[in-house]
This record gives structure tokens, C-alpha cells and sequence, in this order.
């Protein structure tokens, strides 16, 4: 078994004549411009040799429309693609459009690529996780899964015993407090570090690699967190103290499983410089939006919701959901955002929230958009009244997975989420 790592979250994993290819983003930014590759890898996806592609969930830094369109139309007829069971099969029906096979993994369940190689796929809410089995060697890749739960790790170490290589994301992936906060990243990386602690005790890989968080906070409203971040150098030092084997790869390095790898050091340096000259490029600016426009969003999204879910079932909670206060930030309003209004009025009430109109906008056209938000962490939440907007936008995220109120997503899973964000206010009693 051999691994070469493309950049970030992506990996070509070699074995024998089959060679699964993770993740593969190369190009563009992500997360409605809120990151960028630390590392550009000018990787062109159609110049690698790979008859698989797993993708871990549909996350832009993952799930690459753009890379994915690269591919020959010759060569898509030998490529499989590989992607957990979904309700909404929206990726599968992308990759079947473009002319791709396609295999859904059910969960726990091992599928046998050829005689000496099996893959076995589980997903965690929305992400999901690869074992990888070739002959006496073994990987996972945990990828952005937030596997923390022991009896959950437990149960995975039982379904697939010893374990050669670890791969998991180390830094955050998320918000996690406000511009000028210096305890909450604190305390968020108490939860990474409970995490990545649980994960190595259990499962005993021989060797860890980090990964999945070597990306670059790109825009003038998130560009804050380059500095609150995890960056590579602080992880390798804390899982140093779990593991004795911590790899750190850098773009084109390749290793063959059970082998030594002697540049790790090396490669953290690589990065810190990377970071360094990162700070001296400008950073992108949003573009506003009139209340007029941001109303034209809303009612979309409003008949969106009504067609989609039991509108009459949503209006009976109405009370409990709360509205929300928004200030948009580059044009100095606040609105009230209520799924159950027929449009956004103007408040002076406290906000819960504080986001550009750009970032609003696009949390209204796009259903996945509040996921993006959490993600890009272009905004500054109230503490106290977060869960606010959080219950308001949950239905329409749900929605984006294939769920529906309150047939699949009930009115417990909307009034008691978890995220990494709320957890982070949850657990410190921060909130």
C-alpha cells in the first residue's frame, strides 16, 4: 500500500492496480470564498492515474464539481466513483449525469475492490469515514468525521481490529468565537485535542497522519482566524505526546505503508512559511446586497420551505423557534429573519448574529448555505441568543441532505442540534 498526498484532504492511495483517489479539490476557493489552499498544489486531477474516487461528504473543499469536470470523457468509463448512502442522492445523480459509475456504500458494510483489497465506509451525520484493507496493510481515513463518542470509537475498532495508519483532520473546520476572543479557540481546541485523544487511545494506529486542515482563511471577514487556528506545528507536538509515529506530508510526498518517513519537520517548516507569506496577499471583500434583494431571497427560500416540509406543523412551533436578529455589517441594518414571516423587516433590537448581506444572501439561496457560514466563520455571534438563528436556518439545512419537518427532521432534532459551534457555547457555558 502506498500513499501520496495531493494536498489538504486529498490522498491517492495505491494498491495494486487499483488506485483510490480522496477527496480531490485542486482548484478555486471554497466556502463561498472563505478559504483558499494553503498549499496550491497545481495539481490538474485529469493528469493523475486512479480508477476510484472516494468523496467523504459534499463539502466544496472535498467535493469539487470544478476538479471533477477535468476528467476525460475516455477515462470516466473506468473510473468508479465511491460515496456513502444518501437519502437526497444528489451526488449520485451529479456523477451519473457526467458519466461516471458510481457505487453507494452502505454503512459498516465491506465491499471487496478485487482479491487482496476491501474498502468499508460509514458515515457520521454528514461525513463519513474509509477503511482501507490491502493485503496485511490497513488505513482509515477519518477525514473531517467527528468521531469523539468511545462507544462509537469502540465499535469501529471492533469491525475492523488492528490499524497500520490514521489519517484525521487536526485543526477545527469551524467557527469557533468571535474576532477579539481569545478563550473560546481555548476551549474549542480542548474539544479537538478530547477527540483526537479518544480517537488514538481506541483504535491504536501504528502511525498518525494529520491532515484535512491545511487550508487559508482568505477574506477580510474571516482573515482572523489564520491567527486563532490550529496550525500544523501545535498538532504534530500534541499528538506527539499519543502516538510515536506522527507523519506530516507535504504536497507530491509519497510513502509506502510500514516504510520510515524522515521529512516531517521539514514539511511543518514548509507550512509555517507557507502561512507567513500567505499574510502579505490581499484579501477578497464582499459585495452588498439592498434589503429589497435580500427580501427577494427570502421569499424563495419561504416558498421553498412550505413546498418541502408540513408547513402547517412548522407554523404550530412558531413560538418555540424564536426569531432572529440580524445586523447586516456593510450596510449597517438589522432585520427580524422568521421562517414564518412573509418578509424581513427592520429591528432595533440586540442581533444574534452579525454578517455581511453577501453571506445572508447566500445563505438564502442555498440550502447547504448555513453550513457554509459555520464553516467560513464570516460572522460574530451573540453567545447568549446563537441558538436563535440556528433554530431559524435548521429546517432549510436539513432540507439540504433530504430530510423534511417534521417527517425525517422531528421538532427534538430542530430544538436540540449539535454542532460544533453550539457545542463549544454548550459545553464551556459559554452561551
Amino acid at each position: 500500500m502506498k500513499v501520496e498526498f495531493i494536498g489538504h484532504s486529498s490522498i491517492l492511495i495505491k494498491c495494486g492496480q487499483n488506485q483510490i483517489l480522496c477527496d480531490p479539490w485542486y482548484t478555486g476557493n471554497a466556502f463561498n470564498n472563505g478559504w483558499k489552499l494553503l498549499v496550491e498544489t497545481n495539481q490538474n486531477i485529469a493528469d493523475l492515474n486512479f480508477n476510484h474516487i472516494w468523496y467523504s461528504h459534499e463539502h466544496p473543499d472535498h467535493f469539487s464539481p470544478s476538479d471533477l469536470k477535468k476528467i476525460d470523457e475516455n477515462k470516466k468509463k473506468y473510473v468508479n466513483i465511491l460515496f456513502q448512502e444518501t437519502k437526497d442522492k444528489k451526488i449520485k445523480n451529479f456523477c451519473e449525469n457526467l458519466g461516471f459509475n458510481f457505487t453507494e456504500l452502505k454503512s459498516y458494510e465491506p465491499y471487496d475492490l478485487d482479491k487482496d483489497l476491501t474498502i468499508m465506509c460509514n458515515p457520521d451525520g454528514f461525513d463519513s469515514w474509509l477503511y482501507v484493507k490491502y493485503k496485511e496493510k490497513s488505513l482509515l481515513n477519518l477525514n473531517d468525521c467527528r468521531l469523539n463518542d468511545r462507544d462509537e470509537i469502540f465499535e469501529l475498532k471492533n469491525k475492523i481490529g488492528n490499524l497500520d495508519v490514521l489519517l484525521t483532520q487536526f485543526g477545527y473546520a469551524n467557527w469557533a468565537g468571535n474576532d477579539g476572543d481569545e478563550e473560546t479557540p481555548k476551549l474549542a481546541r480542548e474539544i479537538v485535542h478530547e477527540q483526537l485523544k479518544n480517537q488514538i487511545e481506541i483504535l491504536n494506529p501504528k502511525v498518525v497522519v494529520p491532515f484535512a486542515s491545511f487550508i487559508w482563511f482568505c477574506h477580510k471577514e474571516n482573515a482572523y482566524w489564520n491567527k486563532q487556528s490550529i496550525n500544523i506545528d501545535e498538532s504534530y507536538k500534541f499528538l506527539k505526546t499519543l502516538c510515536s509515529q506522527v507523519h506530516v506530508f507535504y504536497p507530491k510526498d509519497s510513502w509506502i505503508v510500514g516504510d520510515t518517513f524522515t521529512k516531517s519537520k521539514n514539511n511543518i517548516q514548509l507550512y509555517l512559511d507557507t502561512s507567513l507569506q500567505r499574510k502579505t496577499e490581499e484579501l477578497l471583500t464582499s459585495q452588498s446586497f439592498s434589503i429589497l434583494k435580500l427580501n427577494e431571497a427570502f421569499v424563495k427560500m419561504r416558498e421553498y420551505l412550505i413546498q418541502k416540509n408540513n408547513w402547517e406543523e412548522i407554523l404550530k412551533i412558531r413560538k418555540k423557534l424564536h426569531d432572529s436578529v440580524v445586523l447586516l455589517t456593510d450596510i449597517n441594518k438589522k432585520i427580524i429573519f422568521d421562517i414564518t414571516a412573509d418578509e424581513l423587516v427592520e429591528t432595533d433590537r440586540e442581533p444574534d448574529i452579525e454578517l455581511s448581506s453577501e453571506s445572508l444572501i447566500y445563505l438564502m439561496k442555498y440550502k447547504w448555505g448555513r453550513g457554509t457560514l459555520m464553516i467560513n466563520a464570516r460572522f460574530k455571534a451573540n453567545y447568549k441568543s446563537f441558538d436563535n438563528f440556528f433554530k431559524q436556518t435548521a429546517i432549510y439545512y436539513a432540507n439540504n441532505i433530504g430530510l423534511s419537518y417534521p417527517e425525517s427532521f422531528t421538532e427534538e432534532q430542530l430544538l436540540n442540534q449539535s454542532s460544533f459551534a453550539l457545542d463549544v457555547m454548550r459545553k464551556w457555558d459559554i452561551r
